[in-house]
């Protein structure tokens, strides 16, 4: 996966395949790659966000450094095969870290970090699982690594 971004490069490795490129039309209305997934079935998913809701973190260099400000709007790109799917997104709350393909057409977006509330001990929330319509899941969960 690339993003033909004129500041990026392109690997001269013969071993590399490339699997897909963010159109040139994307990027001319402000698209950016950030995540991607590949599913059990071989497909590809890679989130796009305009980057009117972006914003970088000066102390990481590269597109790794390049975040969404919350709450922002996405579209999910589905590749399986020579089809691609588009999934609109809006009013995500989370700054997604990860992004995972799910059983039946669902996806899933994962926050990089949560905290107990101050008052309950109850971790926030940092996941959403959305419909394959692309509609948030009632319920969102917490992700967290078990503490000693």
């Amino acid at each position: 996966m690339t993003n033909r971004c004129p500041e990026s490069s392109h690997h001269s490795d013969p071993a590399a395949h490339e699997a897909w490129s963010l159109p040139a039309a994307d990027i001319s209305r402000g698209y950016r790659a950030l995540w991607w997934s590949a599913g059990p079935a071989g497909e590809l998913a890679v989130m796009l966000v305009h980057r009117r809701y972006l914003q970088h973190n000066t102390s990481v260099k590269g597109w790794v450094g390049w975040g969404p400000k919350g709450p922002f709007d996405a579209e999910l790109v589905t590749i399986a095969g020579q089809e691609e799917q588009r999934t609109s997104l809006v009013n995500i709350r989370i700054r997604p870290s990860h992004l995972a393909l799910l059983p039946g057409s669902r996806f899933l977006l994962v926050g990089g970090r949560t905290f107990p509330s101050r008052t309950e001990g109850v971790w926030t929330p940092n996941a959403v699982v959305f419909s394959p319509s692309g509609t948030p899941r009632a319920s969102s969960a917490s992700v967290t690594t078990s503490r000693p």
